[in-house]
């Protein structure tokens, strides 16, 4: 068992070393109407910003507009981030 308990430590040091963002996703979305031509897909990085919100209370959230060349390194770092939240939960 501490065998264990040191690789997620050890593993959670080397993810700790790199960026990461936690409590991020990237939503994408194609533009509706009658726009011509060939639809873009829009990508934004969110966050909720209020994750502790009380019953009834109106979620709000963080958009920040990504480059579709950006979209591969946020995830990068976002699966990162979901990764150190779970070995934190084990240590």
């Amino acid at each position: 068992m501490t065998d264990l308990l040191t690789l997620n430590q050890a593993e959670l040091l080397e993810l700790l070393r790199q960026p990461y963002l936690k409590d991020y996703l990237v939503d994408s979305s194609t533009p509706g109407g009658t726009a011509r031509g060939k639809p873009k897909t829009n990508f934004r990085l969110r966050t909720l910003l209020n994750p502790d919100r009380a019953a009834g209370e109106v979620r709000r959230w963080s958009t920040r507009v990504l480059k579709p060349s950006e979209v591969a390194e946020y995830q990068a770092m976002i699966q990162r981030g979901k990764r150190i939240k779970s070995l934190e939960k084990l240590t």
